[in-house]
């Protein structure tokens, strides 16, 4: 008599929603009868518990989602300007392996490991709508060759900016690998030339790419985007073995905004997916800055031959007289915190709901570029959060053409004179 089944959640869930892991035992009436799950991850164990039968059909309800979206990494984005950021890892960046173990105890005895099971989970959050069903229990996968955003494929840049966006590509035929193709196209639409980038990533089939002008460039030789290019494309493309032959699966067009007169600051945001995103807020930014004072009182006066509530003396002149009065109140201590008012503009139906992943994102990075340094190309990427706290997906039909706005903290306190 053990453990006589075992039901786990399906491969691909997210890490962030419920984990639910459901056993049956046939002792599950015997008194103070208890379910042991053990969860194990990366050579470690998290967790161990042991949890009473449900009354109602006396099987083990165990949802493991906090303990394993707790393993999840969030620190490997580094801007560092090339044309692959990142690869994304199978040990917590972007999937994660764990093992359930479950067993019993039975009259304080336990017994460990009776039924056991591999999940995979993915670092990404749950869609509103369509929840636990089919289209939404694989939301990475690697059937076809795509951009992993929800953002339009149409939008611009210009060549003093990062432009990042993750890719899933399946891991086909090393001898037939998919590949990257960088058209570039004049104002008349007329085709200029095009490049060919074959990724060389086996590992994992998810990855974090830069296709800013520098990023392309650093791939394909300085100066390889022309100076007569007005915008380009990003091209997926595929493999088929059955045509023998590349097929496209996705596209994404930049076009260069050249003469934009504000400066533009980009949010870098982890997405839905897991990846980066780059939100342009081209249009006007305010600068803001909140003070907090620490203070004290004090007498405004002193004791001498007589009570004095101020000093006299010389101005310059021996004929002219400065009064200072003394002080009531001591600002002993200031902290400063800055905050930017940003604005995009007209953001289409699509994008402004895919700018709600920006209001939810848990990592965002401002690029504020101030040219260079000493000659040298200079890149800044400060961390922020995002003040709101709610949002409403805007539509043409109900609002007309309305800019973008967001409100960020520069999370960068700077303390003040301390008295």
């Amino acid at each position: 008599m053990a453990i006589t089944n075992l039901v786990d959640p399906v491969n691909s869930s997210s890490a962030h929603d419920d984990l639910w892991h459901v056993a049956t035992s046939d002792n599950a009436t015997q008194a103070d009868f208890k379910y042991v799950f053990d969860v194990y991850s990366q050579g470690k164990q998290l967790i161990r518990a042991k949890i009473y039968p449900n009354p109602a059909n006396q099987k083990g309800y165990f949802n493991v989602s906090n303990i394993v979206s707790n393993q999840m990494k969030f620190d490997w984005f580094k801007p560092n300007g090339n044309f692959i950021n990142h690869e994304l890892n199978a040990s917590g960046e972007i999937y994660l392996d764990y093992e359930i173990k479950v067993g019993e105890d039975v009259a304080g005895v336990t017994t460990t490991n009776m039924e056991s099971g591999l999940i995979t989970v993915a670092n990404c959050t749950p869609n509103l709508f369509f929840r636990r069903m089919d289209r939404d229990t694989a939301i990475l996968n690697n059937t076809t060759t795509r951009f992993l955003t929800n953002r339009e494929r149409t939008n611009k840049t210009s060549a003093d900016e990062d432009f990042y966006i993750g890719v899933c590509k399946p891991e086909g035929n090393p001898e037939l690998p998919n590949r990257i193709v960088i058209k570039q196209y004049r104002s008349d639409n007329v085709f200029i030339s095009s490049g060919i980038i074959t990724s060389e990533l086996s590992d994992t089939n998810i990855f974090q790419l830069n296709i800013s002008v520098y990023g392309i460039e650093q791939k394909m030789g300085n100066n390889y985007i022309s100076s007569n290019t007005e915008y380009y494309d990003i091209e997926l493309q595929e493999w088929s073995v059955s045509l023998n032959q590349y097929l496209i699966r996705d596209v994404m067009r930049l076009y260069f905004d050249c003469k934009n007169k504000y400066e533009t600051i980009n949010l870098h945001f982890m997405n839905t997916f897991g990846l980066f995103d780059t939100a342009r807020f081209n249009c006007v930014s305010k600068l803001s800055m909140d003070v907090q004072r620490k203070t004290f009182e004090k007498s405004e006066y002193t004791f001498g031959n007589t009570v004095d509530y101020r000093d006299t003396f010389t101005y310059g002149n021996p004929t002219n007289t400065s009064t200072q009065y003394f002080e009531s109140k001591i600002n002993f201590g200031s902290k400063y915190q800055w905050s930017y008012k940003l604005t995009m503009d007209f953001p289409t139906d699509k994008d402004y709901e895919w700018l709600s992943e920006l209001i939810m994102s848990p990592q965002v990075w401002a690029e504020i570029n101030h040219g260079t340094s000493s000659g040298a190309l200079q890149r800044e990427f400060y961390p922020v959060s995002i003040k709101a706290t709610n949002y409403e997906y805007s539509k043409h039909i109900n609002n007309g053409l309305r800019p973008f706005e967001v409100e960020i903290d520069m999370n960068q306190k700077r303390n003040g004179f301390r008295r």
